[in-house]
């Protein structure tokens, strides 16, 4: 307030004490005041303090103090307005029917009531999901309010926004994310050496991915693949398997194949922005010569030959043969003497 005179003023009403040039008064909504004996012809000024969230209108807040006296008034309107929150999702394999969660930041106290593709309340903190293609309207928020909305990860989505953190206009305000599905490729190569390889041999693979749904692929070989799946390849051929989500966990692991030593790169990983080269290296092994045996006749060897052995069995029947026939004959001879 300032006063073009000297000295100090009382006030009566619904406040009461003393002020002077420069001066400050303090009024709820409703409350008057009067300032008592001021000079006529006294120019006066007042000014009201921007108030958070309200629109100032005044009437006569400058003048000349006249015979009858002068009136001041000021008109404080509460101004609110909505904030929008708006998601589309977009790219190749883009899920319509997936749920992404926003946070919402409100520098104002209370719960705020949203209408739109989804109905319900909210307050500082708290969180709202949409899905793409989904609205919704964040209603009577003080103008002048900070906010801040700050989407939660996705995977295999890349995140953009506009106008994600401002103060509440008079028109409202708007945020809009927009989220794209990135997709990448895998690429499977085989490749047989070694000498006597048969690259003619196919090897199988068993491609695992953490992700739902088939996956088209092609090259020296076409068809679908889902987590578990297997594809089999040759050597010298390579197939893309296409349009995986950015993000994902994978590996291929290719099942043992007699005679030959598998070596891989990149067999394991996450699909990387600009794709994976998965190559498969398989060597073969050299088979394991027989040494060759000890000949029975070689000179100095201790062991029998079979046939050998089965004459010295014959012959010692013989020998034991031979004893009982002539033990019988003497007994015989000898019984007959005896006899005579």
């Amino acid at each position: 307030m300032s006063l073009d005179a000297t000295g100090t003023f009382e006030y009566d009403g619904d406040k009461t004490g003393i002020v002077s040039d420069g001066d400050t008064i303090s009024l709820k909504g409703g409350q008057t005041v009067t300032i008592k004996d001021v000079p006529v012809g006294t120019e006066y000024g007042f000014v009201e303090q921007p108030s958070t969230h309200y629109l100032t209108s005044s009437q006569d807040a400058t003048g000349t103090v006249g015979f009858s006296g002068s009136k001041v008034l000021f008109t404080n309107t509460h101004k609110v307005a909505d904030l929008t929150l708006s998601k589309t999702v977009t790219g190749k394999g883009a899920e319509t029917d997936t749920d992404f969660n926003f946070i919402v930041n409100l520098g104002e106290a209370g719960s705020f009531a949203y209408e739109g593709d989804k109905t319900g309340a909210i307050a500082d903190g708290g969180t709202i999901s949409l899905k793409g293609g989904q609205t919704v309207t964040i209603k009577d928020i003080p103008v002048g309010t900070s906010y801040s909305i700050i989407e939660e990860p996705s995977a295999h989505y890349i995140s953009a926004s506009q106008d994600a953190t401002g103060t509440v206009g008079l028109s409202g305000s708007s945020v809009h994310f927009t989220n794209t599905r990135k997709l990448a490729n895998l690429t499977l190569s085989k490749t047989v050496k070694g000498a006597n390889a048969d690259k003619t041999k196919s090897f199988k693979f068993v491609v695992s991915l953490d992700a739902t749904g088939t996956f088209e692929y092609n090259g020296d070989k076409t068809g679908i693949v889902s987590d578990g799946g297997t594809v089999s390849l040759k050597s010298g051929q390579s197939i893309i398997i296409k349009d995986v989500p950015v993000g994902v966990a994978y590996s291929v692991v290719e099942e043992k194949t007699q005679g030959y030593k598998s070596e891989a790169k990149n067999g394991q990983g996450t699909v990387a922005e600009s794709g994976n080269d998965i190559q498969f290296i398989n060597t073969k092994v050299a088979s394991a010569q027989k040494s060759p045996s000890k000949s029975s006749d070689a000179e100095g060897s201790s062991s029998p030959r079979t046939g050998d052995s089965l004459a010295l069995i014959i012959a010692l029947l013989s020998l034991l043969g031979c004893g009982v026939i002539a033990t019988t004959s003497y007994a015989f001879i000898r019984l007959s003497k005896n006899e005579r």
